[in-house]
Protein backbone atom coordinates (compact mmCIF):
# COMPACT_ATOMS: atom_id res chain seq x y z
CA UNK A 1 0.00 0.00 0.00
CA UNK A 2 1.00 3.64 -0.08
CA UNK A 3 2.86 5.80 2.35
CA UNK A 4 0.92 8.59 4.00
CA UNK A 5 1.23 12.06 2.55
CA UNK A 6 4.63 13.64 3.07
CA UNK A 7 4.60 17.19 4.33
CA UNK A 8 7.09 20.05 4.22
CA UNK A 9 8.46 21.35 7.52
CA UNK A 10 5.62 22.44 9.76
CA UNK A 11 2.88 20.49 7.98
CA UNK A 12 1.25 17.49 9.70
CA UNK A 13 0.21 14.05 8.53
CA UNK A 14 -2.62 12.23 10.31
CA UNK A 15 -1.99 14.27 13.44
CA UNK A 16 1.77 13.62 13.66
CA UNK A 17 4.49 15.72 12.07
CA UNK A 18 6.94 14.08 9.65
CA UNK A 19 9.90 16.40 9.30
CA UNK A 20 11.37 16.63 5.87
CA UNK A 21 14.72 18.24 6.29
CA UNK A 22 15.69 18.73 2.70
CA UNK A 23 12.48 19.62 0.88
CA UNK A 24 11.40 23.02 1.30
CA UNK A 25 -10.29 23.53 -9.37
CA UNK A 26 -13.02 20.41 -10.89
CA UNK A 27 -12.06 17.48 -13.09
CA UNK A 28 -14.24 18.39 -16.06
CA UNK A 29 -13.13 22.01 -16.30
CA UNK A 30 -10.83 22.78 -19.20
CA UNK A 31 -9.73 26.42 -18.80
CA UNK A 32 -8.57 28.22 -21.89
CA UNK A 33 -6.22 31.19 -21.63
CA UNK A 34 -7.66 34.38 -23.13
CA UNK A 35 -6.56 35.43 -26.57
CA UNK A 36 -4.73 38.76 -26.67
CA UNK A 37 -6.67 41.15 -28.83
CA UNK A 38 -7.18 40.82 -32.57
CA UNK A 39 -4.63 40.08 -35.27
CA UNK A 40 -2.09 42.73 -36.19
CA UNK A 41 -0.57 43.10 -39.64
CA UNK A 42 3.12 42.96 -40.32
CA UNK A 43 4.62 45.82 -42.33
CA UNK A 44 6.67 43.44 -44.40
CA UNK A 45 7.58 39.82 -44.83
CA UNK A 46 10.69 38.61 -42.96
CA UNK A 47 13.81 38.12 -45.02
CA UNK A 48 15.34 35.43 -42.80
CA UNK A 49 14.09 32.32 -41.08
CA UNK A 50 12.12 32.96 -37.90
CA UNK A 51 13.44 31.94 -34.49
CA UNK A 52 11.43 30.30 -31.70
CA UNK A 53 12.76 30.93 -28.19
CA UNK A 54 9.98 30.05 -25.73
CA UNK A 55 6.46 28.73 -25.21
CA UNK A 56 4.30 29.92 -22.31
CA UNK A 57 3.05 27.84 -20.63
CA UNK A 58 5.81 25.36 -21.34
CA UNK A 59 3.86 22.36 -20.03
CA UNK A 60 0.26 21.17 -20.20
CA UNK A 61 -1.58 17.94 -19.43
CA UNK A 62 -3.23 15.68 -21.96
CA UNK A 63 -6.92 16.16 -22.82
CA UNK A 64 -6.96 19.94 -22.69
CA UNK A 65 -7.41 22.96 -25.01
CA UNK A 66 -5.41 26.08 -24.20
CA UNK A 67 -3.63 29.13 -25.63
CA UNK A 68 0.17 29.09 -25.76
CA UNK A 69 2.24 32.25 -26.25
CA UNK A 70 5.06 31.53 -28.71
CA UNK A 71 7.94 34.00 -28.55
CA UNK A 72 10.81 34.53 -30.95
CA UNK A 73 11.49 36.75 -33.97
CA UNK A 74 10.83 37.00 -37.67
CA UNK A 75 7.11 36.18 -37.50
CA UNK A 76 4.68 37.56 -40.07
CA UNK A 77 0.92 37.84 -40.38
CA UNK A 78 0.01 34.37 -41.60
CA UNK A 79 2.67 32.54 -39.57
CA UNK A 80 1.56 29.15 -38.23
CA UNK A 81 2.76 27.44 -35.06
CA UNK A 82 2.72 23.65 -34.96
CA UNK A 83 3.98 21.05 -32.50
CA UNK A 84 6.51 18.42 -33.55
CA UNK A 85 7.63 15.16 -31.96
CA UNK A 86 11.07 14.02 -33.06
CA UNK A 87 10.73 16.25 -36.10
CA UNK A 88 7.34 14.86 -37.13
CA UNK A 89 4.49 17.41 -37.24
CA UNK A 90 1.72 15.09 -38.45
CA UNK A 91 -1.29 15.03 -36.15
CA UNK A 92 -1.34 11.24 -36.16
CA UNK A 93 2.07 11.31 -34.48
CA UNK A 94 1.89 14.34 -32.21
CA UNK A 95 -1.79 14.21 -31.16
CA UNK A 96 -1.36 17.98 -30.61
CA UNK A 97 -3.63 19.99 -32.92
CA UNK A 98 -3.16 23.69 -33.60
CA UNK A 99 -6.68 25.07 -33.90
CA UNK A 100 -5.61 28.63 -34.75
CA UNK A 101 -2.55 30.87 -34.70
CA UNK A 102 -2.99 34.58 -33.97
CA UNK A 103 -0.28 37.03 -35.04
CA UNK A 104 0.51 39.53 -32.27
CA UNK A 105 3.83 40.96 -33.47
CA UNK A 106 7.01 39.97 -35.22
CA UNK A 107 8.12 38.53 -31.88
CA UNK A 108 4.95 36.89 -30.59
CA UNK A 109 2.20 34.52 -31.69
CA UNK A 110 -0.76 33.01 -29.83
CA UNK A 111 -1.38 29.36 -30.69
CA UNK A 112 -4.62 27.74 -29.57
CA UNK A 113 -3.93 24.02 -29.29
CA UNK A 114 -5.77 20.85 -28.27
CA UNK A 115 -3.76 18.04 -26.70
CA UNK A 116 -5.42 14.66 -27.18
CA UNK A 117 -6.05 12.31 -24.26
CA UNK A 118 -3.61 9.81 -25.79
CA UNK A 119 -0.81 12.24 -26.71
CA UNK A 120 2.68 11.01 -25.88
CA UNK A 121 4.13 12.10 -22.56
CA UNK A 122 7.23 13.73 -23.97
CA UNK A 123 9.09 16.90 -24.88
CA UNK A 124 7.82 18.56 -28.06
CA UNK A 125 9.42 21.00 -30.50
CA UNK A 126 7.51 24.17 -31.34
CA UNK A 127 7.77 25.03 -35.02
CA UNK A 128 6.75 28.28 -36.73
CA UNK A 129 6.24 28.47 -40.49
CA UNK A 130 5.82 31.93 -42.01
CA UNK A 131 3.41 32.82 -44.78
CA UNK A 132 6.36 32.75 -47.14
CA UNK A 133 7.30 29.23 -46.08
CA UNK A 134 10.31 30.07 -43.92
CA UNK A 135 10.67 27.81 -40.90
CA UNK A 136 11.98 28.19 -37.35
CA UNK A 137 12.08 25.49 -34.67
CA UNK A 138 12.37 25.71 -30.89
CA UNK A 139 13.73 22.35 -29.79
CA UNK A 140 11.91 20.64 -26.88
CA UNK A 141 10.28 23.84 -25.63
CA UNK A 142 7.01 22.20 -24.58
CA UNK A 143 6.24 19.19 -22.37
CA UNK A 144 3.01 17.19 -22.49
CA UNK A 145 2.25 15.74 -19.06
CA UNK A 146 -0.32 13.33 -17.66
CA UNK A 147 -3.90 14.49 -17.25
CA UNK A 148 -4.50 15.97 -13.80
CA UNK A 149 -8.02 16.13 -12.34
CA UNK A 150 -9.18 18.25 -9.41
CA UNK A 151 -11.36 16.05 -7.18
CA UNK A 152 -13.49 19.06 -6.26
CA UNK A 153 -12.84 19.16 -2.52
CA UNK A 154 -11.46 22.70 -2.46
CA UNK A 155 -8.40 24.26 -0.87
CA UNK A 156 -7.02 22.43 2.13
CA UNK A 157 -7.74 18.95 0.76
CA UNK A 158 -5.49 16.00 -0.03
CA UNK A 159 -5.99 12.55 -1.52
CA UNK A 160 -4.04 9.99 0.52
CA UNK A 161 -4.79 6.58 -0.94
CA UNK A 162 -6.56 4.73 -3.76
CA UNK A 163 -7.62 1.09 -3.96
CA UNK A 164 -7.90 -1.18 -6.99
CA UNK A 165 -11.52 -0.15 -7.56
CA UNK A 166 -10.55 3.51 -7.89
CA UNK A 167 -12.04 4.57 -4.54
CA UNK A 168 -10.04 7.45 -3.04
CA UNK A 169 -9.75 8.59 0.57
CA UNK A 170 -8.16 11.58 2.29
CA UNK A 171 -9.05 14.67 4.26
CA UNK A 172 -10.51 18.07 3.45
CA UNK A 173 -11.31 21.29 5.29
CA UNK A 174 -14.99 21.35 6.22
CA UNK A 175 -15.42 17.72 5.18
CA UNK A 176 -12.96 15.77 7.30
CA UNK A 177 -12.28 12.19 6.29
CA UNK A 178 -13.79 11.54 2.86
CA UNK A 179 -14.43 8.76 0.38
CA UNK A 180 -14.43 9.77 -3.31
CA UNK A 181 -15.95 7.42 -5.88
CA UNK A 182 -16.80 8.24 -9.50
CA UNK A 183 -17.02 11.94 -8.74
CA UNK A 184 -19.23 11.54 -5.66
CA UNK A 185 -17.79 12.63 -2.28
CA UNK A 186 -18.94 11.08 0.98
CA UNK A 187 -17.96 12.56 4.35
CA UNK A 188 -17.12 9.75 6.78
CA UNK A 189 -17.91 11.76 9.90
CA UNK A 190 -16.07 11.78 13.24
CA UNK A 191 -15.83 9.61 16.33
CA UNK A 192 -18.02 10.58 19.34
CA UNK A 193 -16.51 13.50 21.23
CA UNK A 194 -14.19 14.43 18.36
CA UNK A 195 -14.43 17.37 16.00
CA UNK A 196 -12.28 16.36 13.02
CA UNK A 197 -11.08 13.36 11.06
CA UNK A 198 -8.75 12.31 8.24
CA UNK A 199 -8.66 9.07 6.27
CA UNK A 200 -5.27 7.48 5.53
CA UNK A 201 -5.99 4.27 3.61
CA UNK A 202 -8.63 2.08 1.95
CA UNK A 203 -8.46 -1.60 0.98
CA UNK A 204 -10.17 -3.51 -1.82
CA UNK A 205 -13.15 -4.24 0.45
CA UNK A 206 -13.82 -0.53 0.96
CA UNK A 207 -12.65 -0.53 4.58
CA UNK A 208 -11.18 2.86 5.50
CA UNK A 209 -8.80 3.66 8.36
CA UNK A 210 -7.50 6.92 9.80
CA UNK A 211 -7.85 9.05 12.89
CA UNK A 212 -10.44 11.33 14.45
CA UNK A 213 -9.31 14.25 16.62
CA UNK A 214 -10.39 17.12 18.82
CA UNK A 215 -9.01 20.61 19.25
CA UNK A 216 -6.77 19.59 22.15
CA UNK A 217 -4.35 17.37 20.24
CA UNK A 218 -6.08 14.10 21.10
CA UNK A 219 -6.65 11.63 18.28
CA UNK A 220 -8.07 8.12 18.05
CA UNK A 221 -7.74 5.45 15.39
CA UNK A 222 -10.87 4.50 13.47
CA UNK A 223 -12.12 2.00 10.94
CA UNK A 224 -15.03 2.89 8.64
CA UNK A 225 -17.25 0.57 6.62
CA UNK A 226 -20.30 1.34 4.54
CA UNK A 227 -22.39 -0.93 6.74
CA UNK A 228 -21.13 0.14 10.16
CA UNK A 229 -19.94 3.71 9.63
CA UNK A 230 -16.99 5.02 11.67
CA UNK A 231 -15.99 2.92 14.68
CA UNK A 232 -13.06 3.36 17.08
CA UNK A 233 -10.26 0.80 17.03
CA UNK A 234 -9.92 -0.65 20.51
CA UNK A 235 -6.75 -0.73 22.55
CA UNK A 236 -4.18 1.59 24.08
CA UNK A 237 -0.55 1.61 25.21
CA UNK A 238 -1.38 3.95 28.08
CA UNK A 239 -0.98 7.26 26.27
CA UNK A 240 -3.35 9.79 24.84
CA UNK A 241 -3.53 8.75 21.28
CA UNK A 242 -3.78 6.08 18.60
CA UNK A 243 -3.70 6.35 14.82
CA UNK A 244 -4.41 3.88 11.99
CA UNK A 245 -2.08 4.40 9.04
CA UNK A 246 -2.64 1.45 6.67
CA UNK A 247 -5.02 -1.44 6.07
CA UNK A 248 -4.28 -4.27 3.66
CA UNK A 249 -6.71 -6.46 1.73
CA UNK A 250 -6.58 -9.11 4.45
CA UNK A 251 -7.79 -6.58 7.03
CA UNK A 252 -4.48 -6.22 8.89
CA UNK A 253 -4.23 -2.63 10.19
CA UNK A 254 -0.93 -0.86 10.81
CA UNK A 255 -0.73 2.16 13.08
CA UNK A 256 0.83 3.75 16.11
CA UNK A 257 0.05 4.42 19.75
CA UNK A 258 1.51 6.63 22.46
CA UNK A 259 2.91 5.11 25.64
CA UNK A 260 2.02 6.44 29.09
CA UNK A 261 3.43 9.94 29.44
CA UNK A 262 2.94 10.55 25.69
CA UNK A 263 6.66 11.00 25.00
CA UNK A 264 7.20 7.71 23.13
CA UNK A 265 5.35 6.25 20.15
CA UNK A 266 5.30 2.55 19.21
CA UNK A 267 4.18 0.85 16.02
CA UNK A 268 1.14 -1.38 16.53
CA UNK A 269 -1.09 -3.65 14.49
CA UNK A 270 -4.75 -4.52 14.85
CA UNK A 271 -5.75 -8.07 13.97
CA UNK A 272 -9.42 -9.01 14.27
CA UNK A 273 -9.96 -5.84 16.28
CA UNK A 274 -7.19 -6.57 18.82
CA UNK A 275 -4.21 -4.18 19.17
CA UNK A 276 -0.68 -5.60 19.46
CA UNK A 277 2.54 -3.66 20.14
CA UNK A 278 5.14 -4.83 17.57
CA UNK A 279 7.93 -2.43 18.58
CA UNK A 280 11.03 -4.53 19.34
CA UNK A 281 14.04 -2.30 18.62
CA UNK A 282 14.74 -1.07 22.13
CA UNK A 283 14.41 2.50 23.35
CA UNK A 284 13.01 5.25 21.16
CA UNK A 285 10.10 5.64 18.78
CA UNK A 286 8.93 3.72 15.75
CA UNK A 287 6.62 5.35 13.21
CA UNK A 288 4.86 3.12 10.64
CA UNK A 289 4.37 4.24 7.04
CA UNK A 290 3.78 1.39 4.61
CA UNK A 291 2.03 -2.00 4.56
CA UNK A 292 1.75 -4.61 1.80
CA UNK A 293 -0.93 -7.20 1.14
CA UNK A 294 1.69 -9.84 1.98
CA UNK A 295 1.96 -8.46 5.51
CA UNK A 296 5.21 -6.50 5.21
CA UNK A 297 5.31 -3.27 7.21
CA UNK A 298 7.96 -0.56 6.93
CA UNK A 299 8.63 2.57 8.93
CA UNK A 300 11.03 4.84 10.71
CA UNK A 301 13.07 4.04 13.83
CA UNK A 302 14.02 7.11 15.82
CA UNK A 303 16.45 8.22 17.05
CA UNK A 304 19.61 7.38 15.09
CA UNK A 305 18.60 4.00 13.71
CA UNK A 306 16.94 4.74 10.39
CA UNK A 307 14.47 2.30 8.94
CA UNK A 308 12.63 -0.84 9.96
CA UNK A 309 10.87 -3.71 8.22
CA UNK A 310 8.39 -5.96 10.05
CA UNK A 311 6.71 -9.25 9.28
CA UNK A 312 4.60 -11.36 11.59
CA UNK A 313 7.06 -14.24 11.25
CA UNK A 314 10.33 -12.33 11.47
CA UNK A 315 9.44 -9.41 13.70
CA UNK A 316 11.03 -5.96 13.38
CA UNK A 317 14.53 -5.42 11.95
CA UNK A 318 16.62 -2.66 10.42
CA UNK A 319 16.74 -2.66 6.60
CA UNK A 320 20.23 -3.50 5.37
CA UNK A 321 21.96 -0.43 3.97
CA UNK A 322 19.38 1.98 5.41
CA UNK A 323 20.58 2.35 8.98
CA UNK A 324 21.13 6.10 9.05
CA UNK A 325 18.98 8.74 10.74
CA UNK A 326 18.36 10.34 7.35
CA UNK A 327 16.79 7.17 5.92
CA UNK A 328 13.00 6.82 5.92
CA UNK A 329 10.94 4.11 4.12
CA UNK A 330 7.44 5.19 3.14
CA UNK A 331 5.99 2.49 0.90
CA UNK A 332 6.28 -1.24 0.20
CA UNK A 333 4.67 -3.54 -2.38
CA UNK A 334 3.76 -7.21 -2.20
CA UNK A 335 7.19 -8.28 -3.51
CA UNK A 336 8.94 -6.46 -0.67
CA UNK A 337 10.29 -3.58 -2.77
CA UNK A 338 10.61 -0.54 -0.51
CA UNK A 339 10.65 3.18 -1.42
CA UNK A 340 11.28 6.34 0.55
CA UNK A 341 14.18 8.76 0.91
CA UNK A 342 17.76 8.40 2.08
CA UNK A 343 20.95 10.34 2.47
CA UNK A 344 24.44 9.10 3.20
CA UNK A 345 25.82 12.02 5.22
CA UNK A 346 24.36 14.87 7.27
CA UNK A 347 25.28 17.33 4.51
CA UNK A 348 23.63 15.34 1.72
CA UNK A 349 20.17 16.09 0.36
CA UNK A 350 17.33 13.56 0.52
CA UNK A 351 17.02 11.33 -2.54
CA UNK A 352 14.26 8.92 -3.52
CA UNK A 353 15.33 5.29 -3.36
CA UNK A 354 14.10 1.82 -4.34
CA UNK A 355 15.34 -0.92 -1.99
CA UNK A 356 15.24 -4.58 -2.94
CA UNK A 357 17.05 -7.45 -1.23
CA UNK A 358 19.59 -5.13 0.35
CA UNK A 359 20.36 -3.22 -2.87
CA UNK A 360 19.57 0.52 -2.96
CA UNK A 361 18.77 2.26 -6.24
CA UNK A 362 18.86 6.05 -6.38
CA UNK A 363 15.85 7.19 -8.43
CA UNK A 364 17.28 10.62 -9.24
CA UNK A 365 15.33 13.88 -9.51
CA UNK A 366 13.42 16.02 -12.00
CA UNK A 367 16.35 18.39 -12.30
CA UNK A 368 16.45 19.75 -8.76
CA UNK A 369 18.44 18.62 -5.77
CA UNK A 370 16.19 16.31 -3.78
CA UNK A 371 13.36 13.82 -4.14
CA UNK A 372 11.16 11.46 -2.11
CA UNK A 373 9.46 8.20 -3.10
CA UNK A 374 6.09 7.84 -1.35
CA UNK A 375 4.50 4.69 -2.83
CA UNK A 376 5.13 1.73 -5.14
CA UNK A 377 2.62 -0.57 -6.84
CA UNK A 378 3.02 -4.24 -7.70
CA UNK A 379 4.39 -3.39 -11.16
CA UNK A 380 7.31 -1.49 -9.65
CA UNK A 381 5.97 1.96 -10.58
CA UNK A 382 7.05 4.52 -7.98
CA UNK A 383 5.43 7.88 -7.24
CA UNK A 384 6.48 10.76 -5.04
CA UNK A 385 7.77 14.26 -5.41
CA UNK A 386 10.96 15.88 -6.62
CA UNK A 387 12.46 19.31 -6.79
CA UNK A 388 12.72 20.72 -10.30
CA UNK A 389 15.38 23.05 -11.66
CA UNK A 390 13.00 26.03 -11.88
CA UNK A 391 12.72 28.27 -8.83
CA UNK A 392 9.81 30.61 -8.13
CA UNK A 393 9.81 33.36 -5.54
CA UNK A 394 13.20 32.22 -4.28
CA UNK A 395 11.85 28.79 -3.35
CA UNK A 396 12.63 25.48 -4.95
CA UNK A 397 9.61 24.11 -6.79
CA UNK A 398 8.64 20.47 -6.42
CA UNK A 399 6.47 18.32 -8.67
CA UNK A 400 4.81 14.93 -8.50
CA UNK A 401 6.69 12.20 -10.34
CA UNK A 402 6.16 8.73 -11.77
CA UNK A 403 9.21 6.45 -11.98
CA UNK A 404 9.65 3.12 -13.76
CA UNK A 405 12.75 1.10 -14.53
CA UNK A 406 12.04 1.44 -18.25
CA UNK A 407 11.44 5.19 -18.44
CA UNK A 408 13.03 6.62 -15.31
CA UNK A 409 11.48 9.62 -13.55
CA UNK A 410 8.80 11.67 -15.29
CA UNK A 411 6.97 14.81 -14.21
CA UNK A 412 3.25 14.16 -13.66
CA UNK A 413 2.42 17.82 -14.16
CA UNK A 414 -0.10 19.83 -12.17
CA UNK A 415 -3.46 21.54 -12.34
CA UNK A 416 -3.62 24.95 -14.06
CA UNK A 417 -2.33 27.75 -11.82
CA UNK A 418 -0.81 25.25 -9.36
CA UNK A 419 2.90 25.65 -8.77
CA UNK A 420 3.68 22.49 -6.79
CA UNK A 421 2.49 18.90 -6.77
CA UNK A 422 3.01 15.70 -4.79
CA UNK A 423 1.87 12.13 -5.47
CA UNK A 424 0.85 10.02 -2.46
CA UNK A 425 -0.34 6.70 -3.90
CA UNK A 426 -0.61 4.61 -7.07
CA UNK A 427 -2.74 1.54 -7.63
CA UNK A 428 -2.00 -1.36 -9.96
CA UNK A 429 -4.18 0.21 -12.66
CA UNK A 430 -1.76 3.14 -12.81
CA UNK A 431 -4.04 5.76 -11.26
CA UNK A 432 -2.16 8.21 -9.05
CA UNK A 433 -3.56 10.41 -6.28
CA UNK A 434 -2.06 13.23 -4.25
CA UNK A 435 -2.34 16.96 -4.13
CA UNK A 436 -1.38 20.08 -6.02
CA UNK A 437 -0.45 23.34 -4.31
CA UNK A 438 -0.73 27.06 -4.76
CA UNK A 439 2.37 29.11 -4.01
CA UNK A 440 0.58 30.22 -0.84
CA UNK A 441 0.53 26.62 0.37
CA UNK A 442 -3.16 25.76 -0.12
CA UNK A 443 -3.50 22.24 -1.52
CA UNK A 444 -6.18 20.44 -3.50
CA UNK A 445 -6.84 16.71 -3.77
CA UNK A 446 -5.77 15.64 -7.25
CA UNK A 447 -5.91 12.54 -9.46
CA UNK A 448 -3.57 11.76 -12.36
CA UNK A 449 -4.50 9.39 -15.20
CA UNK A 450 -1.41 7.48 -16.32
CA UNK A 451 -2.86 4.99 -18.78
Amino acid sequence: MTASVLRCIGLRVGGLALIVSALAGCGGDRPVAPTLGGPLFAKGAPSTNPTVTSATPSTAPRNITLDVVVAGSGFDQGSRAVWALNGDTTLATTKVKTNATTYVSGKQLIANITIAADAAIDLYDVQVVTLGGRKGIGIELFAVTYEAIDLGLGDGSTAEAINGAGQIVGGAVGVGAFLWENGVVRSLGTLPGMTGSAANDINRNGQVVGSSSNGNGIYRAFIWTAAGGMQPLAGSLGGCCTLARRINDQGLILGEARLAGDSVTHTVVWENGVMRDIHSLGAGNTFPWGLSNTGIAVGQKDPQNGTFLWTNAGGMKILAGLEGPGDVPLGVNDAGQVVGWYKRTSTDVNKAFLWENGVIRDLGTLGGLSSVGTAINNFGQVVGRSEIAFRKGGSQNFRAFLWSSAEGMRDLGSLPNRDFAQANDINDAGIVVGRTFLTSGASRATLWKIN
